[in-house]
């Protein structure tokens, strides 16, 4: 960074922190000539990314956007139909989105799963390998908690023996907008 005093443009990082909810970087910097001491605050909006072969065409393109801060939950079965056998299993994928739409990767949301009709939760999940939560609740397989981990989650609805109908999964934190989806068991 350009060095507000005396315009040489290589300093040394003092500190960093984030501020405005991860979306911004405060950095207290250094000049390496006048050793004067400055702030600047960096955020990426959108940063282009191009993938170019030995010849120097471009082969592939991509644009990485910052998001904004968490507003809404999505909820994405892997199948929207099960057998009612009571071994049948749908997986469901819980993101949680900015205003855009967009998947916020760093959100750690507290998140609860009611299910309500002939399923029951078999297990919840979030990849986290240092998140100790039961991933299952034999006392009470209707309701569960976890939270997000880099904006995703996982809950896995099993069907009930001998049972049909419409399965409705709800998912809830709070300051967000709630999912519904639905599950049919045949």
């Amino acid at each position: 960074m350009k060095c507000m005093y005396c315009g040489y443009t290589e300093s040394k990082v003092i500190d960093s922190r984030s501020t405005d909810e991860g979306r911004t970087i405060r950095r207290r910097r250094e000049c390496l000539a006048c050793q004067k001491r400055f702030t600047t605050y960096e955020t990426v909006e959108s940063l282009p990314i191009i993938v170019v072969k030995k010849d120097g065409k471009p082969w592939a393109t991509d644009t990485v956007t910052t998001t904004g801060k968490p507003a809404a939950l999505t909820l994405k079965p892997d199948r929207s139909e099960i057998k009612g056998d009571g071994y049948d299993l749908s997986y469901v994928t819980v993101a949680v989105r900015d205003a855009q739409g967009r998947m916020v990767p760093r959100s750690k949301n507290q998140l609860t799963f009611k299910v309500s009709g002939p399923a029951d939760i078999a297990g919840i999940c979030n990849g986290d390998p240092t998140d100790f939560t039961t991933m299952a609740n034999p006392e009470n397989k209707n309701i569960m908690k976890i939270k997000a981990f880099n904006g995703l989650a996982q809950v896995i609805l099993r069907s009930r023996k001998g049972e049909s109908g419409k399965v409705t999964l709800q998912v809830i934190s709070n300051g967000l907008k709630p999912a519904q989806t639905t599950v049919t068991v045949k």
